[in-house]
């Protein structure tokens, strides 16, 4: 099932099943440039790029940037998409993910793992330059191909996980996660409930 929306005319949505969504152009071409700016004065050692409590999955991948108004700004934005309640939590964006062509992918896994209240995982896309790196969803048959500015937003029971790069720049994400003590429907997807 691929269901396909223009929103406010500006970020195109993809419904790939009723809990993955794909919002294109999410980020605007300022926003894309400003967090490259950013990554582009980050060390690139892969030391620097190492958090030791990164998930077992994705080791050696995060640099720890903290935050600031760019972040805070596509917090807020990311937020939008949403109904919720007071109880409601978004994640801060503090870190960026970067994954090299040499580096092992993403192993499948469910966000929902050890975190009863996970609601949904985000991904933002900074850049497509590279070779392979489609976020798979093995479930539904489905690989999504990052583009720049992309976000993909999926329920956090989903199994998924990153396909292998093959060539090119290294692959640079910012996740967020959305948790709510609650049924979906207090903090579900606008989208959803149109």
């Amino acid at each position: 099932m691929l269901l396909t929306y223009r929103l406010a005319n500006i970020m195109k949505l993809s419904v790939h099943h009723d809990n993955i969504y794909e919002f294109s152009d999410f980020l605007s071409v300022d926003e894309l440039k400003s967090l490259r700016d950013m990554i582009d004065g980050f060390p690139a050692d892969q030391e620097s790029w190492t958090r030791l409590d990164s998930p077992p999955f994705w080791i050696g991948k995060v640099y720890v940037y903290g935050n600031n108004e760019p972040l805070i700004s596509i917090e807020q934005k990311l937020e939008s998409l949403f109904n919720t309640c007071s109880e409601t939590v978004f994640n801060s964006i503090i870190d960026f993910q970067r994954t090299l062509p040499t580096d092992e992918p993403m192993e499948m896994h469910r966000d929902i793992i050890g975190h009863s209240d996970l609601k949904y995982g985000l991904v933002l896309y900074l850049n497509d330059d590279y070779l392979g790196g489609e976020i798979s969803y093995p479930d539904y048959s489905l690989d999504i191909k990052p583009t720049a500015g992309m976000v993909v937003v999926h329920e956090a029971n989903v199994l998924h996980g990153v396909l292998p790069i093959h060539g090119g720049s290294p692959r640079y994400i910012l996740t967020n996660f959305v948790r709510c003590p609650h049924d979906h429907g207090q903090c579900e997807l606008k989208i959803k409930t149109i």
